[in-house]
């Protein structure tokens, strides 16, 4: 019996291959997107930290140019915040993708993976029949020469 060959071994290594760059790919988008998250947190609590002190300072009676120019502040701070959970949504949509782009790659290895246990299941089976072939044969020449004694 000749050797198991899996013919689509080439296309099973390139799919592996390429789940592997999705996954990389996958782990920076997830990575990227802690990051931001991180970022857009500490931008709103700087803008509510500013927003507080603000509120507390106008209470005790602040000079009312100073006012608008703190409230300048508090309004740049917010608009950094509302940029930040903008880019952070953009960011769970890329990674989002990537998740579903490494799903596919998941299963495309797996269907290559069960056609080749498949095909390597048929092989043993098929090897099997061959062994059980010969096994017959040579019990079958055995019987014939046990039946003619020996002779030839």
């Amino acid at each position: 019996m000749k050797k198991f060959a899996f013919r689509l071994e080439a296309v099973l290594k390139l799919r592996r291959h390429e789940y592997d760059r999705k996954q990389r790919a996958y782990l920076t988008a997830r990575n990227r997107v802690e990051g931001m998250a991180r970022d857009h947190e500490a931008a709103g609590v700087d803008a509510a930290e500013r927003a507080a002190a603000w509120i507390g300072r106008a209470r005790g009676g602040v000079a009312s140019e100073r006012v608008g120019i703190e409230q300048l502040g508090i309004e740049r701070a917010f608009v950094g915040w509302r940029e930040a959970g903008s880019r952070l949504e953009e960011a769970r949509g890329v990674a989002e993708q990537a998740r579903v782009e490494l799903t596919g790659a998941a299963t495309r290895v797996r269907a290559l993976e069960t056609l080749r246990e498949r095909a390597l299941e048929k092989h043993r089976a098929e090897a099997l029949r061959e062994e059980i072939r010969e096994l017959d044969e040579i019990a079958s020449r055995k019987t014939a020469l046990e039946r003619t004694g020996g002779q030839r």
